[in-house]
């Protein structure tokens, strides 16, 4: 999920602003105009990366701020051909964040693959993301996340390896392979969110 500045900052002290949205309340935070960085499906760094998945054969998530005549955050899935074969909007906004600067978006994404079908999800989707995929018969959801843990209501570890797969997975849950990719970093920071990437088996059962 790179469309986030404000959470994956060493600071903690920015996040974006779009003209006209309120910065989320008592947080401090200083704004920054997304019109800089956003882009569109077709832009060239979006289309750079697709070409990398080409090149590699692989399917690649491409996660960034969607500009128009809203702001978007956006994730496009780039398919082994080097096309771009899915574009997801999150639908479900964490608000004290995105509030400040995000649209919602009103639909689901779903690609046929030669593996199974799969379908797209960003961070705080994770609480609709059964519902919004209800009847969709997805083999895998290819999760992109950018995690905000608390040391103590709610590390990252243990939302990665046992809130997460317990809580949102399996039996009654969204019920398909999950690859949940969070941010990384080599630096180290003083609050809680980077690293546990997973993937996760259709019960929900962790299985790296």
């Amino acid at each position: 999920e790179a469309a986030l500045t404000g959470y994956v900052s060493a600071p903690f002290l920015h996040t974006w602003h779009a003209e006209g949205r309120r910065l989320p309340p008592g947080s401090g935070l200083a704004g920054i105009d997304p019109q800089g960085v956003a882009l569109t499906p077709d832009a060239e760094p979006v289309r750079r990366l697709a070409r990398v998945a080409g090149e590699l054969g692989v399917y690649l998530t491409i996660p960034f701020v969607e500009a128009g005549r809203q702001y978007f955050n956006t994730v496009c899935l780039a398919a082994p051909s080097g096309e771009i074969v899915a574009r997801y909007r999150k639908t479900h906004l964490w608000e004290y964040i995105d509030g400040a600067w995000a649209s919602r978006g009103d639909k689901p994404a779903v690609v046929d693959t030669e593996f199974g079908r799969v379908g797209l999800g960003v961070c705080y989707d994770i609480h609709r993301l059964s519902d919004l995929y209800a009847g969709s018969d997805l083999w895998a959801m290819l999760y992109s996340v950018a995690w905000y843990g608390h040391p103590t209501d709610g590390p990252t570890e243990r939302w990665f390896r046992q809130d997460l797969p317990t809580t949102y997975l399996g039996k009654g849950a969204l019920r398909c392979y999950v690859i949940a990719a969070n941010w990384s970093t080599d630096r180290e920071y003083k609050w809680d969110g980077a690293g546990y990437s997973s993937v996760y088996d259709a019960s929900g059962e962790r299985l790296a």
